[in-house]
């Protein structure tokens, strides 16, 4: 007789508040040292005294912003929510998770799954990439004729108040808010997508237009408002019977015929149309489905073969590998390929005699495709012990600096934070000149990083040296830099008595501060050490095969690697 298996447990309002804060707060490009596990640890320890949602939502807090490179030649810049705007946001969704999971669930051709995922510690698993391929499998084998279809500058240009109408109708809004009837206006003021739209602008500065770029619960609000757009009749109708599937923004439907394509995307211009929103023309097009293909670039990175005893078979290889790579990245004019290539070596058993040709590739790679820095910062983690000679020093010492010196001024974050990571790791001193910068560093997350360093001994000059100087009006305590200012007094790296006294006189943040609660893990940083004399290869690289292993499970990115680069 077979035993029935036990149910799941429902998931509590603290654990759907926990999991909000913890796996869905963060962008997947923020280096995984900045962490909320503490905060949302905190959140569920005080959540009785916490204050309530009413509260919260009158505060006013910017996010901070961190400019990342994509794997095409083109950057986007993701958001640091600050953590009241996230805490109340977050609140609102765990309330309502069950009216968000039924919004979302109208829509039937989305890929966003709202099964609850408690051994991931997630209220939702999030974007489902298998289904994606078996579904462009199935609509490919049925259907001679796709229609691909993409929002323009879609997390940007959302209206904050079009949510409302996504979920309880347009015309209604619209009516009761211009209407007489206070008790109607009241209930839609209470209804839980009027609340996210208020958290939306408190986290915003107030603002209506766009929703924070990068955290998961941005893909929750943006599954919400186009759940509105598959209500559409005219859409709908065009949708009836036809296979399709919809990533977040991105839509790819079936149909027998040019006709009815052309249709259903007029019909989807107009849609959008009715919530401000925009067709990308640039990548919405009507195609034939045999030129819809990945030109096997995936396959073949992947099977390629490097696992050889000899090492100048091994050595040809990896060489030839990369070769392959790189002609990819070019004829695809997509960085992609290069990042499988990365993982491939961060999972190779590297034959000694080529430990340092490796390591030259991976610097290679890093510095030609910045997107591969954190690649580059999971090698060094991997491998510290064997780059510990003066010759590994110089030559990541005159590495880190070229690419400090290509990217500091310029404002891309993602370069600058990863390799100021490394610098933590192998125990690099860094400073103004090194940097080549002599204007305060404005990226919030960078001065969070300096922070780390000097606390290391890493840092020549002093933390106050490097920061902005705090906003000559506004709430120093509600501003983008909120990360680096909280952190700096939690650590003691200011003396600065305008950002103590306003950290400390913030209600959330002198909370956090008495139970030294941090958004920074700086385990991986090494202390300032002198360089070892030069050896030919430190003499951790004689270690066999299964110590070799061991260390390789000690990476540095804890957090998933983005899913949109499989």
């Amino acid at each position: 007789m077979k035993v029935p298996s036990t149910p799941p447990k429902k998931m509590s309002l603290k654990d759907a508040l926990r999991f909000l804060l913890k796996s869905h707060y963060l962008g997947e490009d923020f280096p995984p040292l900045i962490t909320t596990e503490k905060f949302a640890g905190f959140c569920v320890k005080n959540f009785d005294s916490l204050v309530p949602d009413k509260t919260l939502l009158e505060r006013t807090t910017l996010y901070g912003l961190f400019s990342a490179p994509r794997t095409t030649n083109s950057r986007r810049v993701m958001a640091l929510p600050h953590p009241s705007s996230q805490l109340a946001l977050s609140l609102i969704i765990a309330e309502n998770r069950g009216e968000v999971r039924k919004t979302i669930r109208t829509s039937k051709i989305t890929l966003y799954n709202v099964s609850p995922e408690k051994s991931a510690e997630r209220v939702f698993v999030g974007l489902d990439f298998e289904q994606r391929t078996k579904k462009e499998a199935e609509i490919l084998a049925r259907y001679p004729i796709i229609m691909k279809a993409d929002v323009q500058n879609f997390f940007h240009t959302i209206y904050t108040h079009s949510l409302p109408w996504a979920v309880l109708g347009k015309n209604y809004v619209k009516d009761t808010r211009e209407g007489r009837d206070k008790v109607e206006k009241n209930k839609l003021e209470q209804h839980w997508a009027s609340q996210i739209d208020r958290a939306i602008q408190r986290g915003n500065s107030r603002e209506t237009f766009g929703i924070p770029v990068g955290p998961d619960i941005s893909r929750i609000i943006a599954e919400i408002l186009l759940s509105g757009i598959h209500k559409n009749s005219s859409f709908a109708k065009c949708l009836d019977g036809h296979k399709a599937y919809r990533l977040v923004d991105d839509f790819f439907v079936g149909f027998d015929d040019e006709i009815t394509a052309r249709r259903c995307q007029d019909s989807l211009r107009q849609a959008l149309w009715e919530y401000n929103l925009y067709l990308n023309d640039i990548k919405t097009q009507i195609i034939h489905s045999s030129v819809i293909f990945d030109g096997g670039w995936k396959y073949e990175i992947e099977r390629f073969q490097l696992s050889y005893k000899s090492s100048d078979r091994q050595r040809d290889a990896v060489q030839r590998l990369l070769e392959i790579t790189l002609a990819h990245c070019e004829a695809q004019r997509d960085s992609r390929p290069v990042i499988f290539f990365c993982r491939r070596l961060l999972t190779l058993n590297i034959v000694p005699a080529n430990f340092l040709f490796i390591r030259n590739c991976m610097l290679r790679v890093g510095r030609d495709f910045t997107i591969c820095l954190r690649f580059v910062a999971d090698f060094v983690v991997m491998y510290r012990a064997d780059l510990l000679d003066a010759e590994s020093f110089e030559a990541f010492k005159g590495w880190t600096q070229l690419l400090f010196a290509m990217h500091a001024k310029r404002g891309h974050d993602f370069e600058v934070t990863w390799t100021l990571i490394i610098c933590g790791v192998l125990g690099l001193r860094v400073s103004k000149a090194f940097l080549s910068v002599d204007e305060p560093i404005e990226s919030p997350v960078v001065l969070a990083i300096l922070g780390l360093l000097s606390k290391k001994g890493l840092l020549d000059e002093k933390w106050d040296d490097w920061k902005i100087n705090p906003p000559p009006t506004g709430s120093l305590a509600n501003g983008r830099s909120w990360l680096p200012y909280y952190e700096a007094v939690l650590r003691d790296w200011t003396n600065d008595p305008q950002i103590k006294k306003e950290i400390r006189a913030d209600a959330l943040f002198s909370k956090l501060l008495d139970e030294k609660v941090t958004f920074l893990d700086d385990s991986n940083f090494s202390e300032y050490i002198p360089r070892l004399p030069i050896t030919t290869v430190s003499a951790h690289l004689k270690s066999n095969t299964k110590d070799r292993l061991i260390t390789r499970t000690k990476t540095f990115s804890g957090r998933k690697i983005s899913e949109h680069y499989t």
